[in-house]
């Protein structure tokens, strides 16, 4: 709706501004590339993700933003992977990054071995994981 889009335009507008201020705010760029996805700029969003990874290279959540978007939106699959794989190693705990990392692998590479895989890789790190036994469990 024009209402909700109009918020967002004003909300990136803002952060824009602050980080003119302050270029080194690195939530405002995690939240400025969240931002423009919502409102369909997908590769204002991937700028911004893309900058903020080069800002701090060892956060996993602009990793796991990134591979979404270029696996949904941007039809990247290598850089959905390499950005999976990668907030998988910067945060082994994060079991959400396992699920969507299977999902990617599921429907984007047809690939249920790889998916498979990834589970068990995230189950031999987090062994008391109900959450991937029952997703490992799923895809047998």
């Amino acid at each position: 709706p024009e209402d909700a889009r109009k918020i967002m335009i004003d909300k990136i507008e803002k952060a824009s501004q602050e980080l003119k201020d302050d270029p080194t705010f690195f939530s405002n760029w995690l939240y400025l590339g969240l931002d423009r996805k919502t409102i369909g700029d997908y590769e204002g969003a991937k700028l911004a993700w893309e900058y903020a990874k080069l800002f701090n290279p060892n956060n996993f959540v602009v990793r796991g933003n990134l591979g979404d978007l270029y696996a949904y939106y941007l039809k990247d699959n290598q850089k959905a992977e390499e950005n999976y794989l990668k907030a998988l190693e910067l945060g082994p705990g994060q079991i959400y990054l396992y699920y969507k990392t299977a999902e990617f692998y599921q429907l984007f590479l047809k690939d249920d071995q790889k998916a498979k895989e990834i589970v068990q890789t995230g189950l031999q790190i987090n062994p008391n994981s109900q959450e991937l036994q029952s997703l490992l469990n799923s895809l047998k």
